[in-house]
């Protein structure tokens, strides 16, 4: 899951104002991309090897959500601390664990589902960063510019 914006995520506070727009689609689209490659990993291997797999990757539709939310969870903290917005930043943050402790103990959901629904908190500031943002560079070249983000701490994330 820290992987999910392949660290593009924590480029956000500190891009050139011409990128931000580009960074942010890019961290979200990511962890669509990461998410989906997941989620297709973990249904094919256990029909490709025979293997019994342990929870939660025998839900592979869980998986797959758990990393596409919490990527955009990282994407709306870096796109709020790039704002200054630091009662949104908290809100997003208190929001999320709020909504994980009330999901698990009022709904049948369970941890597992509870947590990634958690998440669904920053839903509503990255609606409001995509609305006030244009992609003012091609998400390739803002990819580029910023690629010391994933080959800086991109290993260290999937070996953490």
């Amino acid at each position: 899951m820290a992987a999910a914006c392949l660290r593009f995520d924590l480029a956000l506070p500190s891009a050139a104002a011409r990128q931000a727009g580009a960074l942010l689609r890019l961290c979200l689209l990511s962890a669509m991309g990461v998410g989906t490659a997941v989620l297709a990993t973990t249904a094919l291997y256990p029909a490709l090897t025979g293997t019994k797999v342990p929870s939660p990757f025998s839900t592979p539709w869980l998986v797959g959500l758990c990393i596409l939310v919490v990527g955009w969870h990282q994407t709306a903290l870096g796109w709020a601390t790039r704002q200054q917005a630091f009662a949104q930043l908290g809100a997003i943050r208190l929001f999320q664990g709020l909504g994980f402790a009330a999901l698990t103990l009022l709904t049948p959901l369970g941890l597992l589902w509870s947590h990634a629904a958690s998440f669904l908190s920053a839903l509503p500031s990255l609606w409001q960063g995509l609305r006030r943002t244009g992609a003012e560079q091609p998400l390739r070249q803002a990819a580029i510019d910023q690629r010391q983000f994933p080959l800086a701490s991109l290993p260290g994330a999937l070996l953490d």
